[in-house]
């Protein structure tokens, strides 16, 4: 049986933000930074984990950090240093973007996890890359995609052997745990 304790959980913070115009998971909403939102919950919750960003900026909040491995990658490269850097069988991957993904749903996620694949949270039939588990037997998979720049995640996922975990009830209680945030527009919940 898989627990909590096969799971290792990285935050990811290092994407470019061009949509965005500035560095979004420092952008405050609700009086403080987008990221903190996404680590309180995590810490309030008693889990520990990696925040993976390239910006030294990050670096004033404490956390443990890692940078890319292979910068511009997008959430793929994230995964890619995940894997590298992860000590434990499974991966979670949560993206600062969606700062109020709620622990509910992400104790969702990991009660449903599958072995040896992606478990990956949907809404409205729409899944999300940045709020899955990937397990360390698709670090091959990943590295080639890298290598040969295809860098869909949901294509990956779909590709790959993968459960998707219903979200809907959950966005219709708390639709601003889903709401991925990339334009200034978005912040104005």
């Amino acid at each position: 049986m898989i627990t909590r304790n096969d799971i290792e959980i990285f935050v990811t913070a290092g994407g470019k933000s061009t949509r965005m115009g500035q560095d979004k998971g420092l952008m405050i909403i609700d009086g403080k930074p987008m990221l903190l939102h996404l680590t309180d919950m995590l810490l309030q919750n008693h889990l520990t984990f990696t925040l993976i960003a390239n910006f030294h900026a990050y670096q004033k909040f404490g956390f443990r950090m890692v940078n890319d491995l292979i910068p511009e990658k997008g959430p793929m490269g994230a995964l890619h240093t995940a894997f590298h850097y992860a000590n434990k069988e499974y991966v979670l991957l949560l993206g600062c973007d969606t700062p109020f993904f709620s622990a509910e749903a992400l104790f969702r996620l990991v009660d449903r996890v599958m072995p040896n694949g992606v478990t990956v949270a949907s809404v409205m039939t729409k899944i999300n890359p940045l709020h899955a588990i990937y397990h360390q037997a698709l670090q091959p998979q990943v590295s080639t995609c890298i290598a040969k720049e295809k860098l869909k995640m949901q294509e990956f996922i779909l590709q790959s052997p993968h459960s998707i975990v219903v979200m809907d009830d959950l966005a219709e209680k708390h639709p601003e745990g889903f709401i991925n945030m990339n334009e200034p527009n978005d912040v104005a919940i």
